[in-house]
């Protein structure tokens, strides 16, 4: 058993309320993660995953629970995964979770964890919970945030839809960007989305914080120059009549889409710009 192996085994409990390991553990790298979640690997991937390890529980003619847990390296990059499936705030398992009738998602330090039933059975969901705060437990130590996401104007925040990333296929999440790199999203950035809002009032505010002041510079030149296709403009009216805006302070870059106004783009640059 490798050293990795060791260690994300020993995060897991061995038995849970007559639930029993079944098998063997299995574990997953860059190379055979699509073969275990075909069509979902390149998420984990694009995070700087690490190594992954899967174990089934049995008991009796109960439903299968099947564990998986990631370690994606750093805690800004479990953190990442999970702000992809987080439809609400929920903090009562490690640093963020997800609880349904037949899963339970969360993330805690490096580590992202899913722990899922093949039936959704009333009494096999307190088995799933029991097993999550085991879990959490044994990690241990909570992890640091990205800084770019205390950056993010609190005001009309809709919090559950913060999306944290650092490769640039995820910049579409909310409003189609194009496949390009406009803003120079590398691994060595930090970005978050955000939407802002309620209804059809609701826009959205993506802050990218570079590794220095002149690559933010550059990365905004390039932005307004090949996408808003005008570099002497920070805030103007798109083709689909909703406006967006750029701004840049120190080494962050922020931009407003999808907003109904030119001065919900201003009020939105200027409280994230305040808080820089």
């Amino acid at each position: 058993m490798s050293a990795q192996q060791k260690n994300l085994s020993s995060l897991l409990p061995s038995e849970t309320d007559g639930w029993k390991i079944s098998g063997q553990d299995k574990m997953h790298n860059e190379e055979n993660l699509y073969e275990h979640i075909n069509g979902g690997a390149e998420l984990f991937i694009s995070y700087g995953f690490n190594a992954a390890l899967t174990r089934v529980y049995t008991k009796g003619g109960e439903a299968e629970i099947s564990v998986d847990i990631f370690d994606m390296k750093e805690p800004k990059n479990a953190f990442g995964v999970f702000s992809h499936s987080r439809e609400g705030i929920d903090n009562s398992i490690g640093q963020g979770c997800q609880i349904y009738e037949d899963a339970v998602l969360f993330w805690k330090n490096k580590y992202y964890v899913s722990i899922s039933s093949f039936k959704s059975l009333e009494n096999t969901q307190p088995v799933l919970i029991k097993m999550a705060n085991y879990i959490s437990e044994t990690i241990g130590s909570d992890g640091s945030l990205p800084e770019v996401l205390s950056k993010l104007p609190g005001d009309e925040l809709i919090e559950q839809s913060v999306l944290y990333f650092n490769h640039y296929a995820w910049q579409n999440a909310f409003y189609y960007l194009g496949d390009d790199n406009y803003l120079n999203i590398t691994k060595d950035t930090d970005a978050v989305l955000a939407k802002y809002g309620k209804g059809n009032k609701q826009r959205y505010l993506m802050m990218i914080r570079y590794p220095d002041k002149r690559q933010a510079e550059q990365a905004l030149k390039n932005f307004r120059k090949e996408y808003l296709e005008n570099g002497d403009k920070d805030i103007l009216r798109l083709e689909d009549d909703y406006w967006a805006g750029t701004a840049e302070k120190g080494k962050y870059v922020m931009v407003v889409l999808h907003a109904n106004s030119e001065q919900e783009v201003r009020d939105l640059l200027n409280s994230a710009q305040k808080l820089l």
